[in-house]
């Protein structure tokens, strides 16, 4: 898993536009694909199994979300996530330590 999330680091560096983060449009796309309907969404089963639909307008459900995907998503499930918003909830998720150490790392890095 240390290495999946590795190289989606690695990897969305590369394709990150100056902001870190994809376009809107991208995004809007991404976010059609994954089931988003406003403020819900369903996630996938090997993220999430315990939900079929997650409230992204409620904080402490979205803050989860992320977890979740950190923790159990495929490297293109953590590169649709907006990397500026980890960065802001990680302090506040509870995460294994070698996943919590590689994105501190990371974003110490790219400061």
């Amino acid at each position: 898993m240390l290495a999946l999330t590795q190289s989606v680091v690695k990897t969305k560096n590369k394709i990150d536009q100056p902001q870190g983060r994809f376009s809107s449009e991208l995004r809007i796309a991404v976010l059609k694909d994954l089931g988003y309907n406003r403020s819900t969404m369903k996630p996938n089963p090997y993220i999430v199994w315990s939900k079929r639909e997650i409230d992204l307008s409620d904080p402490w459900q979205k803050k989860w979300y992320i977890q979740q995907v950190l923790i159990h998503g495929k490297a293109e499930d953590v590169a649709q996530l907006d990397w500026l918003e980890i960065r802001g909830c990680l302090p506040e998720l509870d995460l294994p330590m070698h996943i919590r150490h590689l994105w501190e790392d990371h974003f110490a890095a790219t400061r």
